[in-house]
């Protein structure tokens, strides 16, 4: 959203100074941990409740797998070698692990989706109040269902992250514990597993850089698209006096076909980039 010379004075600016690349990718890495850190500060609760679950799950996998060795060791092969040994306690063990694995996935989930829906009403509230503040000359220069699809898919896309960022940081855990222990096991073993963390970061990375594009070419579809339904929905009573329906239909459509287009393209990236990274 941009603003002109001509807006009434006193109004919030919304100019935007052009900057260089390298800025740009100094922003962007910085810039998302701000951002973190404000959906945070806004939501304490379910952030630290979702990071507290994710890292639960994370401990408590590695967890099973050392308590299905303890069970395996105490109790299975003195079994088989005809001892008698005690099985209560391995058993507890066992058991207590996939309870708590269970309970820190739930709660992770929970969380992760209170947090994201608890910022994206937040975000679109402020967005909105944002709009309402600009001048009139602003407001009459955009329709009034690209405000509302701005106000809709900006904010949804800002929260967007939120979903993943628990499982992520569960899933950090994990490889960390199961790197630590798998060293203090077997070192060689260990080593070979650490020397493909390099290969998976710089996969990661290219990944982000060919998602940007398309990912962005969705959201700006997704924003159209709102734009255009809303349009139409508040003009409908001039599209049905002038017989409008079939053009302004198709014009619909064809947002639709774009934003589908958009979106098999970022998939057909999420889809490489996921069967690489199983394989």
């Amino acid at each position: 959203m941009e603003s002109s010379a001509g807006d009434e004075p006193g109004a919030p600016a919304l100019d935007v100074e052009p900057i260089s690349g390298s800025q740009a990718v100094g922003q962007l890495k910085w810039g998302g941990f701000r951002l973190v850190a404000t959906y945070a500060r806004r939501h304490p609760r379910p952030f630290v409740l979702g990071v507290s679950g994710g890292a639960i799950f994370g401990l408590s996998t590695v967890g099973s797998s050392w308590a299905l060795a303890r069970l395996t060791d105490d109790v299975i092969r003195p079994t088989f070698a005809g001892a008698d040994p005690p099985i209560a306690a391995p058993f507890l063990l066992f058991i207590g692990m996939g309870v708590l694995r269970v309970i820190s996935g739930v709660m992770r989930r929970a969380n992760a989706a209170f947090l994201r829906y608890d910022n994206l009403a937040t975000w679109q509230e402020l967005v909105v109040r944002r709009l309402v503040d600009q001048p009139l000359s602003f407001l009459r220069r955009h329709g009034t269902g690209h405000l509302l699809g701005v106000a809709e898919t900006d904010a949804l896309a800002s929260v967007e992250m939120l979903g993943p960022l628990p499982y992520a940081i569960g899933s950090v855990v994990l490889l960390i514990t199961a790197a630590v222990w798998m060293v203090w096991i077997d070192w060689m073993l260990g080593l070979v597993a650490l020397a493909l963390l390099p290969c998976l970061a710089f996969s990661n990375h290219l990944f982000q850089r060919r998602i940007d594009a398309p990912a962005a070419a969705v959201q700006q579809q997704l924003s159209d698209l709102a734009g255009s339904v809303h349009e139409m929905v508040d003009g409908f009573g001039v599209v049905k006096a002038l017989g409008l329906e079939q053009q302004v239909g198709s014009g619909v459509d064809e947002h639709i076909s774009a934003v589908m287009r958009a979106k098999i393209r970022e998939r057909r990236i999420r889809v490489f980039y996921e069967f690489w990274q199983e394989v």
